[in-house]
């Protein structure tokens, strides 16, 4: 796939547009990425979005002075959990609960001038049966002849799903730099609704060839003809990051069923308040084209949970549409 996205970059003329108004990124996240070969856990997750600055970006920048850029997307998204491992397929042996998360999000991206950022969006999707998460694994089992996994019938119930999520990302470090090799943000999120409720925290470092926020995939804002600081020309980044963090969980569907059914499922789980997960991970992006190769590690989000969790995250974007200057 990165061979054949790569070849319209590398045939682009020398004059490069100054930004692109749409960008398509496919982002899939699995455990076996990380090599585990247990298909647990937070087993797998597939992400659509679609990010672009909106019409009106510039009448709404005009009357707020402090900042520099607007982007907005859309998504969907399926998120599949399990037990452990395949092989743990009777109850006794299900240490985290069988479940499945399938959503639409609407976000929006406000980048300051400080070059703090911040990103706010509400959910709508179901939990439980009707998420898909039974029948998208046992097709991708099928087709990569994996083994069966049985005990799905012990899955979660679920309900319709409403969540909103708020993350904001405080510059620590100074502005003035025109093409700074470092950058880092303290960071925070929050989740609330009858999927996710819970708050994390944390700093995110990182290093390497990097635009500014305004103009940065890893902040959904690779779209647009310039960032807060005025600069027209698109480059591109390559640059590797770092985001230990910690939350705490007031609620997890995944884990403890819907919240507004008293029968949550034949086997639910008990979230463990508070755990410290991180990320590692390397962006690359090229005229039209981004990249990235995400790690995450996390201590056990639910009591009965045997071990830590790891699992990987591929994502591929590609910009069309260009932006008149």
């Amino acid at each position: 796939m990165l061979i054949l996205f790569s070849i319209p970059a590398m045939a682009q003329p020398a004059s490069v547009p100054a930004g692109y108004k749409y960008e398509v990124k496919l982002t899939s996240e699995n455990d076996n990425y990380a090599f585990t070969y247990k298909d647990g856990y937070y087993t797998n997750g597939i992400f659509l979005q679609l990010n672009y600055v909106p019409a009106r970006a510039e009448q709404y920048l005009k009357l707020h002075s402090k900042l520099g850029k607007l982007n907005t997307y859309y998504m969907l998204g399926q998120m599949i959990y399990n037990a452990e491992t395949w092989r743990k397929q009777t109850p006794p042996d299900i240490d985290r609960p069988y479940a499945g998360y399938l959503f639409a999000r609407k976000g929006f991206v406000l980048h300051y001038k400080n070059q703090s950022v911040m990103d706010f969006s509400v959910s709508a999707g179901t939990t439980g049966p009707a998420s898909g998460a039974r029948q998208v694994q046992k097709f991708y089992h099928s087709i990569f002849h994996l083994p069966r996994i049985r005990a799905w019938e012990y899955q979660l119930n679920g309900e319709p799903a409403l969540n909103f999520r708020w993350v904001y990302h405080q510059n620590m470090l100074r502005t003035d730099q025109a093409n700074p090799f470092t950058q880092l943000h303290a960071t925070l999120e929050l989740n609330a609704g009858n999927v996710f409720t819970n708050a994390s925290g944390g700093l995110l470092l990182k290093a390497g060839k990097l635009q500014k926020p305004q103009a940065s995939t890893f902040y959904q804002s690779g779209t647009g003809n310039n960032d807060a600081a005025g600069n027209k020309k698109r480059q591109g980044e390559l640059f590797v990051f770092f985001h230990p963090q910690l939350m705490t969980q007031i609620y997890n569907a995944t884990i403890q069923g819907p919240l507004f059914k008293k029968d949550k499922g034949p086997i639910t789980g008990k979230p463990v308040n508070l755990y410290y997960f991180h990320q590692f991970g390397l962006y690359f992006v090229h005229h039209r084209i981004a990249a990235a190769v995400v790690m995450t590690y996390k201590n056990r989000e639910a009591e009965a949970m045997r071990i830590k969790e790891r699992y990987g995250g591929l994502m591929l974007a590609y910009r069309f549409g260009v932006q008149s200057k």
